[in-house]
This record gives C-alpha cells, structure tokens and sequence, in this order.
C-alpha cells in the first residue's frame, strides 16, 4: 500500500512540473454595412475578424509562457490569412519578453478616442497601423508604472529596424503612455481619464515617418449597454465622428457611425456611414 501511494505521489509531483498547457480557442466575427459618399453601398467582413489560438504554460510562481496565433478567415472567394504570431514568456518579478510577428496599431489611436465607439481614422488622417517582426520587453509594474523597450522591422525583413523607448501608467481611472522612436526621433504621447463617468482621451504624435504631426482627442460616455461618443483627428487633413454602439450581451454589440474628413490628400472630403454587428467568442 506504502508503495502505491508513493507511485501516486510521484505521478502526481512530475505531473505538476511537465502539466500540459491550457490551450484556448477564440476570435471574433464582425461585419460592416458601409457608404461612402463617392461609392455605392458596401457589405464586406472587418478586417479585424479572426481565429485565434492560445496555449499559456505555468512554471509555478506565476512564471507563465504564452503561445498565441491568429489567423484571418477567409469566406468564399477569399484566402485566410496569418495574423498575429508570438511567444511572451511573463515573470511578475523580472518582466515581460514578447517576440514574433505582429500588427501594430497607431501609437495615439485607442487612449486618443477615448473609448468613443466610432470608425477610426489610422490610415487616413493618422498614421495607419502596421505589421512588424517584434522583440520587446516590459518591466514589472510599479505602482502603475511600466518601462517599455521594443525592436521593430517589417515582417518580410526589409526597411530599417527601429527601437523605441518608452512608459505607461494604468490605474482604474487614468491610463498614459509615452515613447520615443529613437531612429527616427518619432515622439508620441496619448492618456484617457474617467470623470464622473465620462471617458476622455487625447493623444498626439510628431515626426511621424512619412505622415504629418498628427494629434486625435475623443470622448464618450456608457449608459448601461449604450455607448456614445465624438472624436476629432487632425493630420493629414482633419477628420470629425460620432458615434453610438449598443451591446446585445457582453460578446454581442452592434455600432452606428459616421466619419467627415476633409482636406485628406489620399481622399479630398469624404463622408462614411458605418453600420456594424460584431460577435466574439
């Protein structure tokens, strides 16, 4: 008997230090009814829907690593593509590494709107979003405080790799980042804060490569499971929206908006009526 439970033990010990990773399977699902002011309507899958995968392995002491990809689905008559693709190995008392393959959003973008549910003009005002082969590390927070250092360079390893520097503060009210590309000597800084229960944001953005300084402020306020709000861009040209999203459950929403540019030398003036539904899982 002894020498059974001592087997038992033993499995048990090994099997806690080789334990099989949680795996997890996720992604969303959006669509988008669109009408531009110079084109008929459009019915066409966000670019943002996908597939994702993630397998998280714990070492003990909260030492974790994170496998994760993403593919892009692809309905008929389309490709699936690869999206996001990288490893993070996370240590509360040494930090964060992440390295691979993946899609970087314009740096003022999300804290700059300010939670407002509206388009988004990265890409056509301010400087769009883009895919890079990533090397970064992040520190422990400090009382909100994170020190951030990142190496970039286009995914097909071309163009000039870029490391930038930079910090971020996050709390349940204020959140605040700031970093400096030091190859291009790119500054940018955005915060939101929540007052009363109205979310503001504002960011802004200088020596952007090949894009114009650019800064975006937003607001929006929730009254249960609706959201609305407004933001204003300023880049190349200026761009105004509103916009209001309904939650039809935590993992279901659907999303009016409306986008007035002007002055855009890619699109002159142009209007977008967006209508949304978006489902994840």
């Amino acid at each position: 008997m002894k020498k059974v439970l001592a087997a038992v033990a033993l499995v048990a010990a090994f099997g806690s230090v080789y334990a099989q990773p949680a795996f997890k399977i996720g992604g969303a699902i959006a669509y988008d009814i669109k009408k531009l002011s110079n084109a008929p309507l459009t019915v066409a899958p966000v670019s943002t829907s996908n597939i994702n995968l993630t397998a998280t392995e714990s070492f003990g002491g909260g030492v974790t690593l994170k496998a994760y990809t993403e593919i892009q689905p692809g309905g008929n008559g389309t490709i699936a593509e690869g999206n996001d693709l990288y490893l993070e190995f996370d240590a509360p008392t040494a930090g964060t590494v992440k390295v691979g393959q993946v899609e970087i959003k314009n740096g003022i973008y999300v804290r700059g709107l300010g939670g407002a549910p509206v388009i988004g003009l990265d890409g056509t005002v301010l400087a769009k979003k883009g895919n890079f082969q990533l090397l970064e590390y992040k520190t422990p927070s400090f009382n909100g405080f994170k020190l951030e250092l990142a190496n970039t360079r286009a995914f097909d390893n071309t163009g000039v790799s870029q490391t930038a520097i930079g910090a971020t503060y996050t709390d349940s009210v204020v959140s605040a980042g700031i970093d400096r590309n030091q190859t291009t000597e790119r500054v940018r800084a955005s915060a939101s804060v929540i007052v009363k229960g109205v979310k503001f944001g504002a960011g802004i953005s200088r020596k952007e490569l090949k894009v114009a300084d650019s800064s975006v402020f937003g607001v929006s306020y929730a009254m249960g499971a609706v959201t609305v709000g407004a933001a204003y861009s300023k880049g190349n040209g200026t761009g105004t929206e509103y916009g209001i999203k309904y939650d039809l459950s935590k993992r279901t929403y659907v999303q009016l908006a409306l986008a007035q540019v002007s002055d855009n030398k890619l699109v002159g003036n142009l209007d977008t009526y967006r209508f949304r539904v978006s489902h994840t899982f």
